[in-house]
């Protein structure tokens, strides 16, 4: 019955049909869902619906390990959940559920840059009817659209000092994945070396150097990232 989702003689093909379709029909789906929760449900039923829709990526995020379990692939050095985007899944259930400005405001930056990219360079090496490539496009479909949701539904803002902690915090977490990739050989965060897919990372030069590089444009990303939030403030001032 498992079998089609183990089938690996499909594979995957970045910027074709398989690529842009999944993107299409998640972001159809969230944006209905983001206008559902706005116009027609209370503070409570926003809260629930909100986190009804976090945990689903993170349930992709433990599928993937049950399922690379079952396949016998599983190793502590590819499925931990402490690449960002998983990490992300797993966060952002209780930040919506709590609804936590702080944590949202760091997981903001993180979500609409590292994901966003991860949709359009996907590190992805199997295609329908696999588990990967299901699991792949929810996790990341969905979870780009729930900074979204929090600042649609519940009015979220973004602020300078989110910007500061959301830099301290990857700093953070670079560092760890770091200590964490020499001591099992792993290549979590990809600070060991590159993704084998195509990825903006080959544009940023050789190991160690690309990580500085990273550095570097994760700040201008992440003001780019603010720029609507800023440009919103001026106008209040200027009213």
């Amino acid at each position: 019955m498992l079998t089609p989702l183990f089938d690996t003689s499909n594979m995957f093909m970045a910027f074709t049909i398989m690529h842009w379709y999944p993107i299409l029909l998640v972001s159809i789906l969230m944006i209905s869902y983001i206008f559902l929760a706005k116009k027609h449900l209370n503070d409570r039923q926003q809260i629930l619906f909100g986190t009804g829709l976090a945990i689903i990526p993170a349930l992709c995020v433990l599928s993937r390990m049950v399922f690379t379990s079952m396949e016998g692939t599983f190793s502590i050095q590819e499925e931990l959940p402490l690449h960002l985007c998983r990490l992300l899944a797993l966060i952002l259930p209780f930040v919506i559920y709590f609804k936590n400005e702080k944590w949202f405001g760091i997981t903001y930056f993180f979500t609409m840059v590292g994901t966003l990219q991860a949709l359009l360079t996907p590190d992805l090496p199997q295609a329908a009817p696999h588990y990967s490539y299901m699991s792949y496009w929810v996790l990341h479909g969905v979870l780009i659209y729930l900074p979204i949701y929090c600042i649609v539904v519940f009015g979220f803002r973004i602020k300078k000092k989110d910007f500061i902690n959301a830099v301290i915090a990857g700093n953070i977490y670079l560092l760890i994945t770091l200590l964490i990739n020499y001591g099992i050989g792993s290549n979590y965060f990809y600070t060991s070396h590159k993704p084998p897919s195509a990825s903006l990372l080959d544009f940023l030069g050789p190991w160690p150097w690309y990580i500085l590089s990273v550095e570097l444009l994760s700040i201008v990303l992440f003001l780019i990232a603010m720029v609507p939030f800023m440009f919103k403030t001026r106008s209040k001032i200027a009213n």
